[in-house]
């Protein structure tokens, strides 16, 4: 039987000090934040801050109440990297529970400070509660 290492544990039994900053020793940080959308238009932008530090994007996940329309959909960026996209949140695709990282391409996505968390609401105007908690591992 054969033992398989981690890319990062790789590196480190062969003496390599250029670990990923953060993923040895890193902190997790949340950024969590909530929208009350009153009759916002499609293609308009929900700005949910910025982070404030360097890191890698460990999760993304996105909670919101039936925010109408028949066509809903709304996509979840950090900086210009989709990480959710064309979410449907329309009549009974509501969710009642969360949506987590998108695709796992996204989950180690390196992140910028000032980097902006949004949501662009693609195809309907949409009302109600959206909220986003984003898990970034800083150096």
């Amino acid at each position: 039987m054969a033992t398989f290492y981690g890319v990062n544990e790789t590196k480190a039994r062969a003496g390599n000090n250029f670990i990923t900053g953060g993923q040895k020793g890193g902190k997790l940080r949340s950024y969590f934040d909530t929208y009350e959308a009153a009759a916002v238009a499609a293609d308009s932008v929900l700005d949910f801050g910025a982070l404030r530090n360097d890191g890698t994007l460990v999760d993304f996940q996105v909670w919101s109440d039936n925010l109408g329309g028949t066509t809903a959909t709304i996509d979840f960026k950090v900086d210009t990297t989709t990480v959710h996209s064309a979410l449907d949140i329309s009549g009974a695709a509501a969710y009642a529970d969360m949506k987590a990282a998108g695709s796992i391409d996204n989950v180690g996505l390196a992140v910028t400070a000032g980097d902006r968390i949004t949501a662009v609401t693609a195809t309907d105007a949409i009302t109600g509660t959206v909220k986003v908690l984003v898990t970034v591992l800083e150096d």
